[in-house]
């Protein structure tokens, strides 16, 4: 049960993480972007924006709800059963 409590508590502090180094990625792109006169890297900074806000739009997801996101333990062997079940599960 501790244990629990404990990996609950590790991964809301790891989405504060996520959340807190994505905004300080968007601003540093943000600041990029104003000085760059190139169209072609205006371009790639833009993309980078938009991935960079996806990602921030997921994470403040379980920010807001207050939740965390899915874990799997056991390693990759057990994700990807888990994967396979649920695309069985769908069909």
């Amino acid at each position: 049960m501790e244990d629990a409590r404990a990996t609950l508590e590790s991964q809301k502090e790891q989405v504060n993480m996520h959340v807190s180094d994505l905004e300080a990625k968007i601003e540093k792109a943000v600041e990029k972007l104003k000085h760059t006169r190139n169209k072609l890297h205006r371009q790639g900074i833009q993309m980078r924006l938009d991935r960079l806000q996806a990602k921030l739009t997921y994470w403040k997801g379980f920010q807001d709800r207050d939740d965390v996101p899915p874990a799997v333990f056991g390693g990759r062997k057990n994700l990807l059963k888990l994967q396979r079940g649920c695309q069985q599960l769908k069909m």
